[in-house]
């Protein structure tokens, strides 16, 4: 079971454990720490939320990384359409997805196209070697 499934748990327990903290012989767990240790669940179920929407990173973005990593280790950070297809990333073995991620590419101003018969990308700015 996730953690949000058994917050109201990990609250009653937080809440017990200030509890007895605070008088080892208590036999039932006050109002405050109950609040307490609610208030506290929340935040570590909204905290474990947020940290697995930043480890989801959109697949295109991730396949462009790889062609760009690829570019940069060609010579001059250049290479032809023909050779990413045939020589670059698995990911990227289709026309459709070498021109997605040499869209997101561009738009980040990462690569530009140096010749269009054969069509070349080069990497460019602070990312070329």
């Amino acid at each position: 079971m996730s953690l949000p499934a058994k917050a109201a748990e990990h609250a009653a327990r937080i809440a017990g454990v200030v509890t007895i903290v605070e008088d080892l012989h208590a036999r039932e767990i006050g109002l405050p720490a109950m609040q307490g240790a609610v208030t506290l669940a929340d935040w570590y179920v909204c905290e474990a939320l947020r940290l697995k929407q930043a480890g989801r990173t959109d697949p295109k973005l991730l396949r462009a990384a790889k062609l760009l990593e690829w570019l940069q280790g060609q010579p001059d950070g250049k290479a032809s359409i023909r050779a990413i297809l045939t020589h670059g990333p698995n990911a990227l073995r289709t026309k459709d997805a070498v021109e997605e991620a040499l869209k997101i590419l561009a738009a980040h101003g990462c690569t530009a196209e140096v010749s269009a018969r054969p069509r070349i990308i080069k990497t460019v700015g602070e990312v070329s070697r």
